[in-house]
């Protein structure tokens, strides 16, 4: 998955959608990471192992390969954040380097590399109601 720096922080900007959806038990929270500078959303990889990608993304469309869903805090703020259709597979940064890394679907292990933050932004020039900046750190 490649991401694209943001001008300012030289570091990727992610924005957060928020989407409600009906499950046969109750309304559930999803959410969607739209890359800021390319409008394309994180859509989940094609099964163990793959990489994600990067897709193009419509707001006003419910997709469920763009759903995800965040465990609960792990500590300091750090989640786990899943395929919203199936929890069992894992956001996970395949090796330990930083910069360089795929980031791949894996089941939990537990491991520093299946634990992500999200960290507020805001810019002025670049804000929506329905959004909020986000930087993923391993």
């Amino acid at each position: 998955m490649g991401l694209v720096p943001h001008r300012l922080y030289g570091q990727p900007m992610w924005g957060l959608y928020t989407k409600w959806a009906p499950s046969p038990t109750r309304l559930v929270f999803w959410v969607v990471f739209s890359c800021l500078a390319t409008g394309e959303a994180l859509n989940h990889a094609i099964g163990v192992k793959y990489p994600v990608k990067l897709r193009e993304y419509n707001p006003n469309v419910v997709e469920k390969s763009v759903l995800w869903s965040m465990g609960r805090n792990l500590g300091d703020g750090y989640r786990a954040v899943r395929a919203a259709d199936n929890i069992h597979l894992n956001l996970t940064a395949h090796d330990t380097d930083l910069y360089d890394t795929d980031i791949v679907f894996w089941k939990w292990d537990s491991t520093d590399n299946q634990m992500w933050t999200i960290a507020s932004y805001y810019n002025e020039e670049r804000w929506d109601e329905d959004m909020v900046g986000l930087n993923f750190d391993v």
